[in-house]
């Protein structure tokens, strides 16, 4: 009796190991639209597409900050339009921290400050800030000229990819704790920069 007990498992055994896999699999395939995930974990907005730059230029004095500039780490980059108010204020303090808090990571993330011609900036800004990399923009320019106009808000913060790419856009309302969970899970994710 045993014997045929065991015989007649079988196929259930079978059919629970290799059919009902593949049959759940379809099922969540075929409802993906109706099923909910969990939530994106970025605290910032993502740009999707990734906008290209195509061209970069801010010059401070003889020094000239260009696309290779930020070759090969995570940037940072602050627009200021007319002055460095409390909002830019604040961004910078907050990019700052994040960036530390990246501990061992520091070395792969730094910050620009992107002066608008005819903005002004308390000079102040770079004894608060000494990693603080500014300079009167001269040129930038997107793969994508209409997406320039959305992507460039006075005191807003923008994560440029090692290969130049906008990839997340912060506004006034982000944390420094949130940019710090973003920036870890691409520095942890990213193998180029």
């Amino acid at each position: 009796m045993t014997e045929l007990t065991k015989k007649s498992k079988t196929p259930y055994f079978l059919f629970g190991v290799f059919v009902l896999p593949l049959l759940i699999a379809v099922a969540m395939y075929s409802l993906r639209d109706h099923l909910t995930f969990s939530t994106p974990t970025a605290h910032g907005e993502l740009v999707h597409p990734a906008q290209p730059i195509t061209t970069l230029q801010l010059v401070a004095g003889e020094q000239v900050f260009d696309l290779e500039s930020m070759q090969g780490k995570w940037n940072y980059l602050i627009y200021v339009d007319k002055t460095c108010d409390l909002i830019c204020e604040t961004a910078l303090f907050k990019i700052r921290q994040a960036a530390l808090a990246t501990g061992r990571e520091i070395s792969r993330v730094q910050y620009f400050l992107a002066i608008a011609e005819g903005a002004s900036v308390d000079v102040g800004i770079t004894r608060r800030h000494p990693k603080l990399q500014q300079g009167q923009l001269q040129v930038l320019n997107l793969e994508s000229p209409e997406m320039k106009a959305q992507l460039l808000h006075a005191g807003d913060v923008l994560l440029v990819d090692p290969n130049g790419n906008i990839m997340m856009r912060y506004d006034d309302q982000a944390t420094s704790k949130g940019m710090l969970k973003d920036v870890k899970k691409l520095l942890k994710l990213s193998n180029i920069g």
